[in-house]
């Protein structure tokens, strides 16, 4: 999900839950990747329902596994969609990115969902 980086645009914590809220109502299959100083992960699910002021839960594809976001004040959100990506990037309709405000050397932890776009998939 590197190519949404370069055309980002922040956004209020209300519209990321309420991004997340649609995801979960649709049950979008999305791409879900954090990036950390010492360690990275990522893999496909869904989000769960209904995300919460407070957080939000992922789960993967098979359900055996979940992330948990606590949404703090000291994460900004981001997003960007399918307009403003080349290439493999275009597969995903839209992306929220959350990144840690907290001070630290180097790149911000950050935390990235993507929603896959199945419409677009199915017309290839």
């Amino acid at each position: 999900m590197g190519g949404y980086t370069q055309s980002i645009m922040r956004m209020g914590r209300s519209d990321a839950i309420d991004l997340f809220r649609k995801w979960s109502d649709e049950q979008t299959p999305i791409r879900w990747q954090g990036s950390f100083g010492n360690f990275a992960f990522g893999s496909w699910g869904y989000v769960l329902s209904p995300p919460s002021e407070i957080e939000i839960r992922v789960t993967s594809q098979d359900r055996r596994s979940e992330l948990v976001i606590r949404l703090a004040s000291v994460i900004e959100y981001d997003y960007a969609d399918s307009r403003t990506v080349t290439a493999e990037e275009k597969k995903f309709k839209e992306c929220v990115v959350l990144a840690m405000k907290i001070p630290q050397e180097g790149d911000p932890d950050t935390i990235a969902l993507a929603a896959l776009d199945v419409d677009a998939l199915k017309q290839k």
